[in-house]
């Protein structure tokens, strides 16, 4: 029989996957799995569970969390040095990545799809020591977008950032960075540096990615210069989410695989909406498709315009 093990944060989101237990184990065990269940007991002990599992030789591991939980179980599973496939039962507050990839966010329809999907390659990122699995972020915008409530989000779409952004603008300090790839390098005063694999970050779409594929070796980078006052603040914020302009004053995008930061002093990153360290030089750089994700069986593409087919639950 094969062997599923599945890694539940029972902290994600409004803990919803406490009611939803039962129904999940069934549609595993019904797709012919035996099931080994492991509740989270604190930081970073998902990436030591999905590493003994791979490593047990689990024909696929599944974790139920947010973004910054499947974060842990991909770098478990790279740890661990075997090409086992991860399903996802998206339980966070943004579930950037689940987004990008469609993954359904009832967690039923999660749960087939984690057990009668297929498994796609995606690329990783890499900051530093830390993987990333969608985002690598510095600055005002790390805070903002994860600070700016979902209900305004979803209501005011970009103006909730502009109206957080201006609330709290007397403590956006921006940083002087140096950003080298193999092409180019640019220096200037940032108060926002988005490195992504992602469609949206923070629960919103940000159209100037909309197009990324998840699986091309590249990662997309977004720089937002330091505004002069709120209403420059106010455009270059409206830039960034509307996409009504790319490489502006305000704004400047590029692709790459990888490139080098670099700050006179320690800069605060965050992955996955996680804390990833404080950096002076740091290399970020992407893995390409480096591990194996259980998402539709058909796919045109990796972006948001993919059409998505779910497999059908047995009764």
């Amino acid at each position: 029989m094969k062997r599923l093990y599945f890694i539940v944060n029972p902290r994600s989101g409004q803990g919803q996957i406490k009611r939803r237990l039962g129904d999940v184990l069934d549609i595993f065990i019904k797709a012919g799995y035996e099931v080994t269940v492991h509740i989270t007991q604190a930081p970073r002990d998902a990436v030591t569970r999905a590493a003994c599992a791979a490593q047990d030789g689990y024909d696929l591991i599944v974790c139920s969390g947010g973004d910054g939980t499947l974060n842990e179980v991909v770098s478990g599973v790279m740890n661990s040095g075997r090409d086992v496939p991860i399903g996802y039962l998206p339980a966070g507050s943004t579930n950037d990545f689940s987004r990008s990839l469609q993954i359904p966010l009832d967690t039923s329809q999660a749960a087939l799809l984690a057990v009668r999907g297929t498994p796609h390659r995606f690329d990783v990122g890499m900051l530093g020591d830390r993987r990333f699995i969608y985002v690598a972020a510095f600055g005002a915008f790390t805070e903002l977008t994860y600070q700016t409530p979902q209900d305004m989000k979803n209501s005011l779409g970009y103006l909730a950032y502009v109206m957080e952004g201006v609330r709290t603008i007397g403590s956006i300090r921006p940083h002087h960075v140096r950003i080298e790839t193999d092409d180019t390098a640019i220096e200037g005063d940032y108060i926002v540096g988005l490195v992504t694999n992602s469609i949206s970050v923070g629960g919103m779409p940000i159209p100037a990615i909309q197009d990324s594929h998840l699986d091309d070796g590249l990662l997309e980078v977004l720089l937002v210069k330091n505004p002069e006052n709120v209403f420059d603040f106010t455009v270059a914020v409206s830039d960034l989410i509307t996409g009504n302009t790319v490489n502006t004053e305000a704004v400047t995008f590029f692709k790459t695989h990888r490139l080098t930061v670099s700050c006179d002093e320690e800069i605060s990153w965050t992955v996955d909406g996680e804390d990833g360290g404080a950096w002076r030089d740091v290399t970020i750089e992407n893995i390409p498709r480096a591990v194996s994700i259980m998402t539709h069986r058909r796919l045109s593409n990796l972006r948001g315009d993919r059409a998505a087919e779910l497999p059908e639950r047995e009764n």
